[in-house]
């Protein structure tokens, strides 16, 4: 079996209010990272593709459908201070914070810093069940830079798999923080299908959203980190009827995993 998890950071509108309904119809669940500031104080953040978060009702109903609530900071953040401050405020609005993990805002967050952000601290202390980033290609050095931009340029699918391909996690791995595959405007369907055909058996990819808009939003073209609601829903039923492959939230897949 392959696995794979669907990943939605910061806590935007769009999350419940297309991504959601989307998911449910073809049976999927998936992990949403909650700014918790973001939801209290929506006009303090810049995310030029989202300028509202999910309300507390939404995120408690995400959740109450089996769908998992994690963390993305306080105030997007990497500081201990943030995270710890992150649970409080999410429990204050009546999430179960058992078992929660963490998704490291911009991705700052690597195996080689985590331990001396002293966030690795709060995984070992049990208060977080898992540490989450993203895509490392500029710290890849120049080759991954280039090669970037060119899959940006060109949509490959093949430069998009050499990008990703060491994103993939193999059953026994028990990484220190989880990596992910980021999904931008420019991202094609093909591509990540590509992707989920190339994993192997007991092998996990975590794919990370921001935003899901219509054409017709007025956001959509804002910046890069959306993806098209159509291409989105194309690749959910991709996805769903894939008999080798089982989608699950994180906190069910570092339980299989470790």
């Amino acid at each position: 079996m392959k696995y794979v998890n669907l990943s939605f950071d910061d806590g935007r509108s769009d999350t419940y209010d297309i991504a959601f309904p989307i998911l449910k119809k073809y049976g999927l669940y998936a992990t949403v990272n909650i700014i918790s500031n973001f939801v209290l104080e929506s006009e303090k953040y810049q995310f030029k593709s989202a300028t509202k978060a999910m309300t507390i009702e939404q995120i408690l109903n995400w959740q109450q459908n089996g769908y998992e609530v994690a963390c993305h900071g306080k105030t997007h953040s990497n500081t201990v201070e943030d995270v710890v401050q992150n649970i409080r405020e999410l429990k204050q609005f009546g999430v179960n914070t058992t078992e929660i993990g963490f998704a490291s805002p911009s991705s700052e967050i690597t195996p080689e810093n985590v331990k001396r952000m002293g966030i690795l601290s709060l995984k070992e202390r049990g208060i977080l069940s898992y540490i989450r980033s993203g895509v490392q290609i500029r710290r890849g050095g120049v080759q991954c830079i280039i090669l970037s931009i060119i899959e940006k340029i060109t949509h490959s699918s093949y430069l998009y798999w050499i990008l990703n391909r060491n994103n993939v996690v193999r059953y026994g791995q028990k990484p220190s923080v989880w990596p992910s595959v980021a999904v931008k405007s420019y991202t094609s369907l093909r591509q990540l299908t590509n992707l989920i055909n190339k994993i192997r058996d007991n092998e996990i990819v975590i794919i990370m959203f921001h935003s899901i808009l219509r054409k017709d939003n007025k956001l959509y073209g804002a910046d890069d980190y959306y993806w098209d609601a159509e291409r989105f829903e194309k690749f959910c039923e991709f996805i769903s009827k894939n008999q080798e492959l089982k989608v699950v939230t994180m906190r069910e897949i570092v339980k299989c995993f470790q």
